[in-house]
């Protein structure tokens, strides 16, 4: 399988694209091609090891991918970083889900590999090592972390007084305009904390006991170039810190925006 034409024109987009296209010219279709290319991979391999049982394995990838690509893997994404094994990470994204069509395609090359493999048998040996080696960076590669950027918003005096209900309201407001969903608070804001999601982008945070709020935004890596058909990872997260200082502005007076300064 790893000598397959399907196998390496797929490995060769999840590369490049990763590591190249997606930066260079973020949009819809570089956006997406990495979960297409990465199921692809994932999929022919594991039909391969595993020939007798595809449509259970079928099922599992599907399951696994939906997994992955909800809050549910959060917490396993946490452990496994806060171990320092591998920093991994994704942005909740539910249109990558697309890319499961892919493994029906799959399948069928799976099951008629002769007709798609390279036909030099020697070149086919030379290939399998190198090839193997690259498919696991690859596959690796495409988990990057995403961007985070951290803030607080908070009194400039120790005395001013902050209504929580109105401060979670007004986030609330803006995660709303900017088609965040809370799936942390189950529908309605928590006082304490809450973490929305959105595409390509989530944002979270967390109240202390000094009425200062700590927020998180988390969005896919890109750039700020402009794309072709809607506004960049780069461009949303930038709006949305741009709508909650104004909107924090407008409804409380005496706060102020701190920025975490990183290397």
């Amino acid at each position: 399988m790893l000598t397959t034409w399907p196998f390496l024109i797929c490995l060769v987009s999840l590369i490049a694209n990763d590591w190249w296209l997606k930066a260079a010219y973020p949009g819809v279709f570089t956006g997406k091609l990495s979960d297409f290319a990465g199921v692809a991979v994932v999929s022919l391999m594991t039909f391969s090891a595993l020939p007798h049982r595809k449509w259970l394995l079928c099922l599992l990838i599907s399951v696994t991918f939906l997994w992955w690509k909800s809050p549910l893997s959060d917490s396993m994404i946490h452990l496994a970083n806060s171990l320092s094994i591998l920093r991994i990470g994704r942005v909740v994204d539910y249109s990558d889900l697309w890319a499961l069509l892919v493994v029906p395609v799959c399948l069928h090359v799976s099951e008629k590999q002769s007709r798609f493999r390279i036909a030099s048998k020697y070149f086919r040996k030379m290939l399998t090592v190198p090839v193997s080696v690259v498919t696991l960076f690859g596959v690796m590669g495409t988990s990057a972390l995403p961007i985070r950027e951290e803030y607080t918003v908070r009194p400039v005096s120790s005395s001013t007084n902050i209504s929580r209900e109105q401060l979670v309201s007004v986030i609330a407001e803006v995660a709303a305009k900017h088609e965040l969903t809370c799936y942390i608070c189950k529908g309605t804001p928590r006082a304490d904390s809450a973490r929305y999601f959105g595409e390509s982008l989530s944002m979270t945070y967390t109240l202390t006991p000094e009425n200062a709020v700590l927020f998180v935004i988390e969005y896919s890596p890109g750039g700020p170039l402009p794309t072709l058909f809607r506004e960049s990872s780069y461009e949303k997260a930038a709006a949305l810190r741009t709508s909650l200082k104004s909107s924090l502005a407008e409804h409380f007076d005496g706060l102020e925006f701190v920025e975490l300064l990183r290397k």
